[in-house]
């Protein structure tokens, strides 16, 4: 398994480095769905790489015209990219603001429209901060739910309950 996430991240680190130049094009003229389909193809790659598989049920209820909410507990860091795998649409996520500090990665993921949440100063995670513009967000999103609750598949009673 190391082998085979060390060749994953050296991957990434060279695709990150050939990107620069897309992404300042894409960022200068407003172009964002060819960065949805290098993001959707990177982690489909990192699927087969790492050799995960997944089963998917119920895709034939998805209508790709009609704007979704998905929402889905998560165990690890790597639930959420393989989830926007999955769905047919280009979505907009709710992430943690820290992950967009990461170089290149943060400034394709803000111009594709990913929402920064900020849970600084929240009583432990209760409470999210969502800026403004994610109201104004159309098309599908997807928000992952705390860790907390998904190794049970249900919320945890809050803390201090």
């Amino acid at each position: 398994m190391k082998i085979r996430t060390l060749f994953l991240f050296s991957l990434y680190i060279a695709l990150v480095i050939c990107l620069v130049p897309y992404l300042l094009f894409c960022m200068l003229f407003g172009i964002r769905e060819p960065l949805y389909a290098i993001g959707k193809w990177a982690m489909r790659l990192s699927r087969r790489i790492l050799g995960i598989e997944l089963e998917v049920k119920g895709m034939e209820a998805v209508d790709r015209k009609t704007p979704y909410v998905f929402m889905a507990n998560h165990i690890s860091f790597i639930d959420g990219p393989l989830l926007f795998t999955v769905i047919p649409q280009n979505v907009r996520v709710i992430i943690k603001k820290a992950i967009f500090r990461v170089p290149v990665l943060g400034i394709g993921m803000k111009h594709v429209g990913f929402v920064p949440v900020d849970r600084q100063g929240t009583s432990g995670g209760r409470e999210l901060r969502v800026p403004a513009p994610w109201a104004a967000v159309r098309g599908p999103r997807l928000r992952a739910a705390d860790r907390r609750s998904a190794r049970s598949g249900y919320p945890l009673p809050r803390r201090g309950s």
